[in-house]
């Protein structure tokens, strides 16, 4: 039987989801601060009053509201995936609730006796988080959005990476469908596939890849793309259930990803055959010399 293969990075995973999630849950649980009115909260506290203002709650009230309007709300020992939602929505929080401590103050006359205590804690909250999804081989990305930015987990793919510096055009598309929201979004992986399509395009209709050995690659690519409703919604397109559908699409990224490092996989090999040419001249101009 055929297993899925796993890189180094999806191997690599070097703390405990679940107890660094309760020790972050106890951090925000136990930072206080203290006003001049001798009124007490804890940073977790801070969070829940901060929500209420926070332009993206969609209505909720609470975190627990949100957490539960969005589906992450009951959590158990394999809930890896809610926990991350979880620490998403902290993450987003602890950037809104300095700028909500501050309104806050002005509106009631709440002063705290430091007032750099709520920021900082809120910062040292945020690396904390950021470090332990660095060791989950993740990362914290910023959304420029309006009126504020929103923040969103990513997955790293060290693939990604590379070819976010050779077509930084595309950098909102690739990033956008490693992001734990998208993970089961089929909607969302339709819209980032189309704009790789979009953005090869040009170079499929010129005959970019003829004669390269990603032709053949290429020319699947097109066909997913063409087929599996991601350019198309026409009575040809091929019929699949969901979970085949979305199981092709990672794949079709995967593949698109390996098609758009073809420059660098060509500038590698130019380079190592520039290095082999000149030792071998260097070889035979010794050869020559010792005669």
């Amino acid at each position: 039987m055929k297993t899925s293969r796993k890189t180094i990075f999806d191997l690599e995973r070097r703390c405990n989801l679940e107890e660094e999630f309760e020790s972050i849950q106890t951090d925000l649980k136990r930072s206080t601060f203290k006003s001049r009115l001798i009124k007490t909260t804890t940073l977790n506290g801070l969070l829940e009053n901060a929500i209420t203002l926070w332009p993206y709650r969609q209505g909720a009230t609470s975190i627990g509201a949100y957490a539960s309007s969005h589906g992450f709300l009951a959590l158990d020992e394999a809930d890896d995936q809610k926990r991350l939602f979880y620490l998403e929505l902290y993450i987003n929080l602890l950037y809104f609730a300095p700028s909500y401590e501050r309104r806050h103050a002005g509106m009631y006359d709440v002063t705290w006796i430091d007032s750099s205590t709520v920021e900082m804690e809120c910062t040292r909250c945020i690396e904390n988080i950021e470090f332990l999804l660095e060791q989950l081989n993740m990362r914290v990305r910023e959304i420029d959005a309006t009126p504020i930015p929103q923040y969103v987990i990513s997955k790293r793919d060290a693939q990604v990476d590379a070819v976010l510096e050779a077509v930084p055009e595309l950098s909102e598309a690739l990033l956008s469908y490693l992001d734990i929201r998208n993970q089961n979004d089929e909607a969302a992986k339709k819209t980032a596939l189309k704009a790789i399509a979009d953005y090869l395009e040009d170079r499929h209709k010129s005959k970019y890849y003829r004669g390269t050995m990603y032709a053949s690659l290429e020319d699947n690519l097109f066909t997913v793309f063409n087929k599996v409703g991601i350019r198309h919604g026409d009575k040809n397109q091929w019929k699949l259930r969901k979970p085949a559908r979305m199981k092709l699409y990672d794949q079709t990224f995967k593949a698109a990803i390996h098609l758009l490092q073809m420059e660098d996989v060509k500038d590698f090999n130019d380079i190592v055959s520039d290095l082999k040419k000149k030792q071998a001249e260097l070889v035979g101009a010794n050869g020559n010399n010792s005669k």
